[in-house]
């Protein structure tokens, strides 16, 4: 995504929630922050998965993890996932990823993952998509 995509008007309604971004490059979770807080989301980044986690064992209220799959740190997207889901089962986790052999390994976990490069209205519908979701179960 680039910064002239990340200024592409999205037509959506103002999305409500707050959005946690897992990203270790700055000009991605940038634009990703940009992008989503047009659309109406109160946006958080963090820049690996173990600050992700500490901020979701606070008393902060997230309403989606958006993560790379591929990150330093020893904890990648996919793994991350997977102890979100032991501690807050509820909370709905996206990933992205450019890679194939990433992609094919959090389809196999059955994990949503958005395929980069995406343009800022792919991750606007993912997201809404994936909010819906929770609401209505």
């Amino acid at each position: 995504m680039s910064a002239a995509v990340a200024r592409e008007d999205v037509d959506r309604t103002l999305g409500k929630g707050t959005i946690l971004v897992v990203e270790d490059d700055p000009e991605v979770a940038e634009l990703t922050r940009q992008v989503l807080e047009r659309s109406g989301y109160t946006v958080q980044l963090v820049d690996h998965a173990a600050a992700a986690l500490a901020v979701l064992t606070g008393k902060r209220l997230i309403d989606l993890v958006f993560s790379d799959v591929i990150m330093p740190g020893g904890i990648n997207g996919i793994a991350l996932a997977q102890e979100i889901d032991k501690v807050r089962p509820e909370l709905p986790v996206l990933l992205a990823s450019g890679y194939a052999e990433a992609v094919k390994d959090a389809e196999a976990s059955e994990l949503m993952i958005l395929r980069k490069p995406y343009q800022p209205g792919d991750l606007v519908k993912a997201v809404e998509a994936m909010l819906a979701r929770r609401q209505s179960s």
